[in-house]
Parts: C-alpha cells; sequence; structure tokens
C-alpha cells in the first residue's frame, strides 16, 4: 500500500491591505486576483489599476494607494 501526500493548495498571506481602500475578496489561493477601490473621498494616487496577484506563495502586487480628494469650493463675499 503506498500513501501518496495530496499537496495543500497553495496560498498566499493574508490579502494585503491597501489604506483607505477596500478588497473584492479574502480569497488567499493560487492565482486568486484581488481588486481595490478606493473609499469614498479617494481615488487612486496615480489612476492605474489597484490589484494584486496570488503566485502560490506571494503576492505579485501592481497596487499603488489611495489619496484624499481635494475639494475646492468657490466663496463669494
Amino acid at each position: 500500500m503506498f500513501v501518496v501526500a495530496v499537496d495543500a493548495v497553495s496560498r498566499c498571506e493574508p490579502v494585503p491591505r491597501v489604506e483607505h481602500a477596500v478588497a473584492d475578496s479574502q480569497l488567499a489561493v493560487k492565482d486568486s486576483v484581488i481588486n481595490y477601490t478606493c473609499l469614498e473621498g479617494f481615488t487612486s494616487a496615480d489612476l492605474s489599476a489597484m490589484s494584486t496577484v496570488c503566485d502560490g506563495s506571494n503576492w505579485i502586487q501592481s497596487l499603488t494607494h489611495c489619496k484624499g480628494i481635494s475639494v475646492c469650493q468657490d466663496q463669494f463675499f
């Protein structure tokens, strides 16, 4: 009788946190793609896609960060 070890599902560390953003998933297994959306009042700092992919052990990041949106109001005197 042979016992074959079944490799567990390849996993990454917990989904990276992006300040002022929410992730669309917390799934941290191989080939998971996590997309982030900035919270209201914030925008992507360089207007690029905010995502990361689990390669089975590490997150391959193309993340940026969210920055506050400046709101200018005209004032009339």
